[in-house]
């Protein structure tokens, strides 16, 4: 399994942020459980970046 996250720290956007948050407890989760039986997670976590 493959996710992408970002972190960005604008308060204008808390619901995009705290989803994200979200997003990357699951992943662990999944990485924790899945971990034993040789499925292995991966979570794409880019930050900000030059336009």
């Amino acid at each position: 399994m493959i996710n992408m996250a970002s972190i960005n720290k604008s308060p204008a956007i808390s619901a995009y942020t705290s989803s994200k948050a979200a997003i990357n407890h699951m992943m662990r989760n999944l990485a924790y459980d899945y971990g034993p039986v040789n499925i292995r997670v991966n979570l794409v976590g880019p930050g900000e970046t030059r336009i």
